[in-house]
């Protein structure tokens, strides 16, 4: 139940589950096929097997990195095909159970993916080489307080965005699960994968994406949205820290009040957490601790806040209320999210009447409004008649000037 709530109490996660379609649904089926994958492994029979084909399949058409799961799978049931030979138990029955999952993965990834109809295997490697080199072509992120290319990341860029965007809490207590895991993992293999086969999947289902991105150097950008799709397993090795904190402060002094404290700190983060995303709602995709920064100030100019757009529907919505006027001039800097000419998710989202009398242009001499969520535009601009914006902790997250 904890771990379901420091699920919800996660701020970048909790917003973007109300618009990013693709980084929270690839998550969401990540967690049905842990659970698919753990079932099948208790137990190997056809039911389960189909079962589980049925989820990876569905993970790998929502993003080809969903494969992850059917290595996790073919390792670790092979290695119980070996230790359960040695010891003479239904092999044939486990190893049929194997190739039934792989052969309805096949049949069910190709069934819902109809790019890989016409030609399944080139079209598959085609997308792989696509998600571990995509050629975003905006470039630029802005990362430790300098623009650089999204090609060019540093091997820290991941491990930074997530230490930096999730509650202090879930990364402390990370940390201490990580390293007890390795410990138990690096002291007995053997008795940890017949102990404890349910956490070497959380702990390889964490790793080796994050190792994956880092030694294939992929492109990298929007913080860490790409792989969303691991911070469930981090928030299950958290709770086997929290679980060993409460396990060592039992053993060690037996005091039911330190125990208390101990309750009472992470309550108390939780509850700081809770009271964020509750004043900041819908904004909560700019959270940050306070490794961050010590304040969003700080923060604006080392990392990329807002850079979904999701404030430019406030910001439009306030200019078509207060102004009258039938045709509004406005120039966006930066369109990139929406093309061009900007007409796209944030204008449909106002009345079709509002809608028709915006008009974006393209050189800012010809707008009566300019307006801007300073992406690749750490600086505020040097521009005095401010007409609107939205600041969290004293920093503007948005902002419109009017011109005339």
């Amino acid at each position: 139940m904890l771990g379901c709530l420091f699920l919800v109490l996660s701020p970048r996660i909790f917003a973007d589950a109300f618009y990013n379609s693709k980084d929270i649904a690839c998550l969401s089926v990540f967690i049905i096929c842990t659970y698919t994958l753990i079932n099948y492994l208790e137990n190997k029979t056809f039911v389960n097997a189909f079962i589980h084909a049925i989820a990876s399949s569905m993970l790998i058409d929502i993003r080809v990195v969903g494969g992850i799961i059917p290595a996790l799978s073919l390792l670790f049931t092979s290695v119980d095909i070996f230790l359960m030979g040695l010891k003479g138990t239904n092999f044939l029955r486990v190893s049929l159970s194997l190739l039934a999952y792989c052969f309805f993965l096949i049949i069910f990834t190709m069934l819902f993916w109809p790019f890989l109809w016409t030609s399944p295997l080139n079209n598959f490697f085609y997308a792989l080489s696509s998600m571990a080199h995509y050629a975003w072509p905006i470039g630029l992120v802005l990362y430790l307080g300098q623009y650089i290319r999204a090609v060019h990341v540093p091997w820290h860029y991941i491990p930074v965005w997530i230490a930096i965007s999730t509650p202090l809490v879930y990364v402390f207590t990370f940390c201490i699960g990580y390293l007890k895991i390795i410990m138990l993992l690096w002291k007995n293999p053997g008795q940890f994968y017949r102990d404890n086969k349910s956490e070497l999947i959380i702990l390889l289902s964490f790793s080796l994406p994050v190792l994956t991105v880092i030694l294939l150097k992929s492109v990298l950008y929007d913080a860490w949205r790409q792989l969303f799709f691991v911070y469930p397993y981090f928030l299950i090795i958290s709770l086997i820290g929290l679980r060993e904190i409460f396990g060592f402060v039992s053993r060690k002094s037996g005091s039911i009040l330190i125990q208390k404290m101990c309750v009472i700190l992470v309550s108390l983060n939780l509850i700081s957490v809770a009271s964020f995303m509750i004043k900041i709602h819908p904004y909560q995709n700019i959270y940050f601790n306070r490794l961050a920064g010590r304040n969003m100030k700080e923060v604006k100019d080392k990392f990329e806040l807002d850079y979904w757009g999701l404030t430019f529907t406030k910001a439009l919505e306030y200019i078509v209320t207060h102004d009258p006027d039938r045709s509004i001039r406005i120039f966006v800097d930066h369109r990139a999210y929406l093309g061009d000419s900007f007409d796209g998710v944030n204008t449909q989202m106002l009345k079709a009447s509002d809608r028709k009398r915006l008009v974006f242009v393209k050189n800012p001499m010809e707008a009566k409004y300019f307006m801007s969520n300073y992406r690749w535009h750490k600086e505020e601009y040097p521009f005095g008649n401010e007409y609107y914006s939205i600041r969290v902790d004293g920093a503007a997250i948005v902002v419109v000037y009017r011109f005339y």
